[in-house]
């Protein structure tokens, strides 16, 4: 019974509409972890562990996200909005393991606002703003996916431009979103979530190119701290 391994998942699925034809538990989790148990675990299980880690009040407010969007599915990219909330948990477990005792999500008074950061930790010794930013498959992986047999990775080439754009963007925007937010903190960290590509799993040169782009980003009082997910 997957509620034992996966209790925050599955308290989020009795909370959802269940009947509804595009909740995502009914329509992909249950099967995966029926016929592929050990590959969800080591897909999902990070993710669980992180959603554990929260708070009650954190878990409150992130669960108020990511509800509506069990049962919204986009006709290419899934449920890729529902899992951009449910990564905020990694930034979430980030700050704890640095020490920050005090981690709360920030609340946006206008919902429309896009420019929160979301996280605030707070330590013995520092204050830090945390922004959690996710990059999805790129258009051409969901393409790939819809062809059987599956054309051949080409895996003599490293980052595509299309990805370093959104790795530049992703991390220009969240500083400038930091540095807009109206509260003294000395640390200001960007975690970026990536699910990757196929082809990440068969060129290993390309994370030795994200890291050398991440490290040009960081500055004494910004971090860019990478999290690699499993597909």
């Amino acid at each position: 019974m997957w509620q034992n391994e996966f209790p925050r998942f599955y308290e989020l699925y009795e909370l959802s509409d269940q009947s509804h034809p595009d909740n995502y538990f009914t329509r992909v989790f249950q099967n995966r972890f029926t016929y592929e148990r050990d590959l969800t675990q080591m897909s999902y299980g990070p993710l669980e562990k992180a959603l554990e880690q929260l708070d009650e009040e954190a878990w409150r407010q992130l669960k108020e996200k990511a509800l509506p969007l069990i049962t919204q599915k986009h006709p290419r990219r899934e449920w890729s909005q529902l899992f951009n909330h449910l990564y905020e948990a990694f930034g979430y477990e980030w700050l704890a393991k640095k020490g920050y005792t005090e981690i709360q999500f920030i609340a946006r008074l206008d919902k429309k606002s896009k420019r929160t950061p979301e996280l605030f930790g707070k330590s013995e010794t520092s204050k830090a703003l945390l922004e959690v930013k996710t990059i999805n498959s790129s258009e051409q992986e969901i393409d790939r996916r819809k062809i059987f047999p599956p054309p051949l990775l080409d895996l003599t080439q490293g980052l595509s431009d299309g990805f370093k754009n959104k790795f530049l963007d992703d991390i220009k925007n969240a500083r400038e979103q930091m540095e807009k937010y109206d509260v003294p903190t000395d640390r200001k960290i960007v975690l970026i979530v990536i699910r990757p590509d196929c082809e990440f799993w068969c060129n290993g040169k390309v994370y030795a190119e994200i890291d050398e782009m991440a490290s040009k980003m960081c500055a004494p009082d910004f971090e860019v701290v990478v999290h690699q997910l499993i597909r």
